[in-house]
């Protein structure tokens, strides 16, 4: 079907969540992170990935929807946004959905806790509330190039 998306549902502080699967490369388990000065506040802290390191950041905190309890249950989704590769880190993931593109509601909905900039809509799977996110918005143009910046001096 032309109409039929494609997302990764996922869940942090209780809530659903989904974002384009076209835009994550993989799935990691929780491992351990390095907290980097020169990168900017936002960035909780950086892995190494197969000899590459990658940003990652907390979904939550950068959602403006509070801090997420990192454990080892968490997961990190590796990411391709604009030109650079990071993580985002969740507390768990469920599956991949299919779903139609017209059952996604543009209203948002009050109890909502994520700012509405990030979001392209809500839709129901199976008894739950998914939040569709927009990756590609959690940063600023103006933060990428900080981001880029802070990677060529680490």
């Amino acid at each position: 079907m032309a109409n039929e998306l494609q997302l990764l549902h996922f869940v942090s502080a209780g809530r659903h969540y989904a974002v384009n699967l076209s835009i994550v490369k993989e799935v990691l388990r929780m491992v351990q992170m390095t907290r980097v000065t020169e990168l900017p506040s936002f960035v909780t802290g950086m892995i190494n990935l197969r000899g590459d390191t990658v940003p990652v950041i907390d979904f939550m905190t950068r959602a403006r929807a509070g801090d997420s309890t990192v454990s080892l249950n968490n997961r990190i989704l590796i990411m391709a946004i604009k030109n650079i590769v990071l993580g985002l880190l969740v507390d768990e993931v469920r599956e991949v959905i299919n779903v139609d593109a017209s059952s996604v509601s543009k209203n948002i909905q009050s109890e909502i806790v994520i700012d509405s900039k990030y979001i392209y809509g809500t839709f129901l799977h199976r008894s739950d509330l998914l939040i569709w996110v927009d990756v590609e918005k959690l940063l600023t143009s103006g933060e990428l190039t900080e981001l880029e910046q802070g990677l060529e001096s680490v």
